[in-house]
């Protein structure tokens, strides 16, 4: 277990390291204790999520590679096999207790719908001991295997939902981003089509309108630091960074896999993290809900795992690392945030090993797990991380210098009539 208080970014730093040695030293032992007992590392699994086959009490049967993640054991209960097959452009990932009718979220030629669950196997796959992270990142780790045998590449926007949430239709002011009687009256419809319209880095929507996430009613989009992740969609491309959830705190409290999340959403995706103002979640019932969930949870440590991770030359992602006061207060940022949510152009989300070796430490844990999950041959089906002829990735970044003081470029600024005049004149693009 990691310890619970660390002072300094180079302590941090030393901590991580050491920790992340340890489990190495530990794994070379391992081997060779296999080697000498005439056992290859290929017949073991590696730091593994477990896939078992349909069979009630039957035997695990197969191991699925998922190197220096977070350790969330899953059971497949309802296989599903897409070999040879088009892809449909949305996966919804669903976390419940067990599977129940969600009214609108039906399966469709563009929809495909996907369940966790923890309590009973009417899911896709069942996950009783995962945190709420782990659980997604099993979820989003079968997902992601199912779509990588398909012809055309995998999900454009993989979708996270708790079961428990009520999306519903706002109409009020001018949220809407075309003709109303063009917009869908179906609440999944109208954010597939906010999705493909916009074509968000992460899309979310409405939540709490009067304090968490300030909504802007003349307006068809907003942006925000601080969002809840009941309801979040991921550009198929983000896959190279923001996910899986990092849940390497998940020992001290769960809210953190997220916060580290929009962190990193803040330092490369600031103007295309993007609400859609035409629709609202509910989110009271919180089904299953641990104390492991501490609303006042010091997130000065997972800052300080994220600084620690980036180069001391990398200006620009230091520039985008949140700040605190002496008591710890700024750390979770609340309400709009500078700058115009920006429609995507023809530019890339995809993170390049060439970024990412000239902005982070290699070494260190968090590089580790996301370069250990982009080299699985899932990751690099979907992705083609390899082959993709990419320009440089160049971050989209929000800066900060104070706990309360947020800013970007000023070629980044839009102002609010050119944002909505912009939006009346989007053009869908196919997969893109």
């Amino acid at each position: 277990m990691w310890p619970r208080a660390v002072h300094g970014p180079q302590c941090w730093t030393s901590i991580c390291v050491i920790k992340y040695m340890l489990v190495v030293q530990g794994s070379i032992f391992f081997m060779g204790l296999l080697m000498i007992l005439g056992r290859t590392p290929m017949s073991v699994s590696r730091i593994s999520i477990q896939t078992c086959d349909q069979t009630e009490g039957t035997i695990p049967s197969k191991w699925s590679t998922f190197s220096l993640l977070a350790s969330a054991t899953y059971k497949i209960v309802k296989p599903r096999n897409y070999t040879n097959l088009e892809s449909k452009r949305f996966a919804y990932m669903v976390l419940g207790p067990r599977r129940i009718d969600i009214e609108g979220l039906q399966e469709t030629i563009d929809r495909d719908v996907f369940w966790v669950t923890f309590k009973d196997k009417s899911g896709d796959i069942f996950s009783p001991r995962a945190t709420h992270n782990g659980a997604r990142n099993a979820l989003l780790h079968y997902v992601v295997n199912m779509a990588s045998h398909t012809l055309n590449g995998g999900y454009l926007y993989y979708i996270f939902m708790d079961d428990d949430i009520v999306l519903s239709l706002r109409n009020d002011g001018n949220v809407n981003w075309k003709p109303w009687k063009q917009m869908k009256n179906n609440t999944f419809e109208r954010f597939e089509d906010f999705l493909l319209d916009f074509r968000p880095a992460v899309g979310y929507v409405r939540f709490q309108d009067n304090w968490r996430q300030p909504t802007d009613a003349s307006r068809s989009t907003d942006l925000h630091h601080d969002f809840d992740e009941c309801f979040n969609a991921f550009h198929k491309d983000t896959l190279s960074f923001l996910l899986p959830y990092d849940t390497h705190f998940d020992y001290d409290s769960w809210y953190t896999g997220g916060w580290i999340a929009r962190h990193h959403m803040g330092m490369l995706y600031h103007s295309y993290r993007m609400q859609c103002n035409s629709l609202y979640i509910d989110n009271t019932i919180h089904g299953g809900r641990s104390d492991r969930y501490k609303a006042g949870y010091d997130y000065a440590k997972a800052r300080d795992y994220i600084k620690s991770a980036i180069k001391p030359t990398s200006t620009m992602l230091q520039k985008s690392v949140l700040q605190a006061d002496s008591e710890g207060k700024g750390l979770q940022p609340i309400g709009r945030m500078p700058g115009e949510p920006k429609v995507k152009g023809d530019h890339s989300y995809l993170i390049t090993d060439e970024f990412i070796s000239s902005n982070f430490i290699k070494y260190h844990p968090m590089i580790q797990k996301i370069m250990s999950w982009r080299k699985t041959p899932e990751v690099e089906r979907i992705l083609h991380l390899r082959t993709r002829n990419e320009s440089r990735f160049i971050p989209d970044s929000l800066y900060t210098d104070s706990p309360t003081r947020f800013w970007v470029p000023k070629s980044k600024q839009k102002s609010r009539k050119t944002n909505k005049h912009r939006h009346s004149h989007i053009r869908r693009r196919e997969w893109h």
